[in-house]
């Protein structure tokens, strides 16, 4: 199943707003379980709704992440599902992550859980969402180096709304879980980030790097920066969707 750009877009939504979309907050990328290419139960193509193109694919059959049509963990919604071998599905490197950004996920996180997703530019820039701890890493001469939040994602059982805040060159992260804040931390990069530096999205795995997660997602946003009323809406209104709070 699959569907243009803004086809079923809209939702009434009295937390977010009547008949709000994130597409009025011109999102830079966003996807929705409800619209993908997929056949024989797996999906090849996750396509970006917010028009930018950021489609998400996968040429490889065997590492397809599997479709569910109606999933009762979101409620009654679709879902998809990445095992924990070699599912995987990336877009081209041309999402520019602006300065300070919002990013939103609907998905469980298993205990077993590695990282769900990795925006990389080519030299190591990376944001991740995990089962312990949003991490932001640059490169050190010879080696990764880590910075983050260390916390216990996996503790939140069921199905959850995250919200990552980025700010200030990617130094400040702001963790909402639910709408409820889990966590803040401030890091110094190793090297300043560049927001014109184009990078690809890697959907359940890290560039083969560190591993698959086995995560099962059934909606992803990126924004630039939002304020906290806009942010509020776009909580309001994934909660909404996939009734929980």
């Amino acid at each position: 199943m699959s569907g243009p750009v803004g086809v079923g877009a809209r939702f009434g939504c009295s937390k977010g707003g009547d008949d709000f979309s994130p597409l009025s907050l011109a999102p830079l990328a966003w996807y929705r379980s409800d619209l993908v290419t997929e056949s024989g139960g797996v999906v090849s193509a996750w396509p970006d709704q917010s028009g930018n193109g950021h489609h998400l694919t996968q040429a490889d059959a065997g590492k397809r992440p599997a479709y569910s049509a109606s999933d009762a963990a979101f409620g009654g919604k679709p879902s998809i599902n990445f095992d924990e071998t070699d599912d995987l599905l990336t877009s081209a490197a041309t999402i520019v992550q602006p300065d300070t950004c919002d990013t939103f996920l609907v998905s469980t996180v298993p205990a077993n859980a590695s990282y769900i997703y990795e925006l990389w530019d080519g030299t190591y820039r990376t944001e991740y969402l995990a089962n312990t701890s949003i991490r932001h890493d640059r490169p050190n001469p010879g080696a990764l180096s880590i910075k983050g939040i260390d916390l216990p994602l996996n503790a939140d059982s069921g199905v959850k709304t995250y919200n990552h805040r980025l700010a200030g060159s990617h130094a400040s992260h702001v963790l909402y879980v639910n709408d409820v804040l889990r966590a803040t931390t401030t890091i110094v990069p190793h090297e300043p980030v560049n927001d014109s530096d184009p990078s690809a999205l890697y959907l359940n795995n890290t560039n083969d790097l560190l591993g698959y997660s086995g995560v099962t997602v059934a909606e992803l946003i990126f924004f630039g920066p939002l304020t906290t009323n806009e942010r509020a809406q776009v909580m309001s209104y994934l909660q909404e969707r996939y009734g929980h709070y």
